[in-house]
């Protein structure tokens, strides 16, 4: 059978992928993109959509039992779980569809099935007809990843979930444990936590968040306490005893061993990237800890085969796979790595990428945080409380050409990493623009540093 030729083909069809696919697209060229389940992968829907429709019904529901600080009475205060979830799947199902959509606007093809590279510049389908083979010059890799499974901690659905089942819960936890702190990990901890659930976060760090600030990670934690989280620092679970309806946990720190019963058990403990059955030792491309090995341009060392998004390794970031998918053609600079944790309180940061965790100093200056509490439009809502920190240089926050957006803390630098934003007037003077190139060798007059999807060639409705 012949194969069917295109000038570019996309493997996975989340962030990552489907922008690259448009990308492609409106720059002339012939794109295929394969998707083994749902159009718009992960994060649209089992990741960042669903679950931050599933926080925003939680902070109405705080919200709720705040009324009386506005004036008004809200009694016989209660939710519908049901309800909550059949709305964050439907927002979910949207959106998915939505980026069929863009496939057909921007004329890409698509086909549903699994891939496999058996040599280079070919990939071979697996769909519900056969076999369909397809080549081209340039395959740019885009598979995502899976919440990681750690021995004795696999989950079953009914005690122990992962984040799928946690976004399609049959019950509300009583008493949860979330193994992990991460942002994944921490969101659901918030949510349920915020419904009720006598909720317990257990981390092998010193600290919630550790991939974040020491500073932010100090934040969260005091208001998780307070809003009556347990929080569980240099403790590991060392084992999961499950009996009908419950689970015994043996966590272990610093002063020994320990057993806590729990209902539900959600872990949240990493992910891993989505590299088997593609073919790719066989191409000779380098896997490193389950991710494919890339460089500043997302080349996997391979003529003409790139890797963009989580199976690229980290950060694990929505739209960081989105800038990268931008990135395969034509190569640019990355992104600021710009961080958003929707929770309660909210908390986000922007730092270029060769600023390392927690570090200060340098030609990029810690900008310090701000608690959003200072400004009206902190309370106005009923949150009162928020942080957000940069690490930009002012010249830096120019060629931007935009002002905070401090409505939410979590939407604090929506007019440097995002498009056009309200009342978001960028202006074109001189004042407003990097020299031709600045101290660490980027070109400001490519935008590099800057997310440019205010270009039009970017825009993606």
């Amino acid at each position: 059978m012949a194969a069917r030729n295109f000038d570019v083909i996309v493997i996975g069809a989340g962030p990552g992928g489907y922008v690259a696919a448009i990308r492609a697209a409106q720059l002339g060229k012939n794109v295929a993109i394969v998707e083994r389940e749902h159009l718009g992968g992960i994060c649209l829907n089992w990741g960042c959509i669903p679950t931050k429709a599933l926080l925003r019904s939680a902070e109405v529901f705080h919200l709720m039992h705040r009324a009386k600080e506005f004036g008004l009475k809200a009694d016989g205060i209660s939710y519908d779980l049901d309800a909550v979830v059949a709305r964050s799947r439907g927002v979910a199902k949207q959106l998915s569809g939505g980026i069929g959509h863009l496939m057909k606007k921007n004329k890409i093809t698509v086909v549903m099935g699994e891939a496999h590279l058996p040599a280079k510049g070919r990939v071979s389908v697996k769909t519900d007809k056969g076999v369909e083979e397809l080549a081209a010059p340039a395959i740019i890799l885009a598979t995502g990843a899976r919440a990681r499974q750690l021995p004795g901690l696999e989950a079953d659905g009914d005690l122990v979930w992962t984040y799928k089942h946690a976004l399609q819960p049959k019950r509300m936890p009583k008493k949860l444990l979330v193994i992990g702190s991460g942002a994944i990990g921490i969101e659901f901890a918030s949510f349920f936590n915020t419904l009720g659930a006598d909720t317990t976060v257990v981390e092998v760090m010193d600290r919630v968040l550790p991939v974040e600030d020491a500073e932010v990670s100090a934040f969260a934690k005091k208001a998780f306490v307070k809003q009556g989280m347990k929080i569980l620092e240099k403790t590991t679970v060392k084992k999961l005893d499950r009996s009908p309806g419950k689970v015994v946990a043996h966590l272990e720190d610093s002063k020994g061993t320990t057993t806590q019963e729990f209902d539900t058990v959600i872990s949240a403990v990493g992910i891993v990237g989505n590299v088997e059955n593609l073919g790719l030792e066989a191409l000779g491309v380098k896997i490193d800890r389950t991710h494919v090995v890339t460089d500043e341009y997302c080349r996997t060392g391979v003529e003409g085969l790139f890797a963009i998004g989580d199976i690229a390794g980290a950060p694990w970031l929505a739209h960081k796979a989105s800038h990268e998918g931008v990135m395969v053609a034509p190569p640019c600079d990355q992104a600021q790595q710009h961080r958003r944790l929707h929770l309660l309180p909210s908390a986000g940061r922007l730092r270029r990428p060769d600023r390392g965790e927690g570090e200060r100093g340098g030609p990029y200056h810690q900008g310090g945080a701000l608690p959003v509490c200072r400004q009206w439009q902190g309370h106005r809502p009923g949150r009162g409380r928020g942080l957000h920190q940069d690490g930009l240089r002012c010249q830096d926050r120019r060629a931007a050409g935009c002002p905070y957006d401090r409505r939410r803390g979590d939407r604090a630098y929506s007019g440097l990493c995002g498009g056009p934003q309200p009342g978001n007037h960028r202006r074109r003077s001189d004042e407003h623009r990097l020299p031709a190139s600045d101290p660490v060798g980027n070109d400001a007059r490519s935008g590099a540093g800057c997310l440019r999807a205010r270009d039009p060639l970017l825009t993606l409705a």
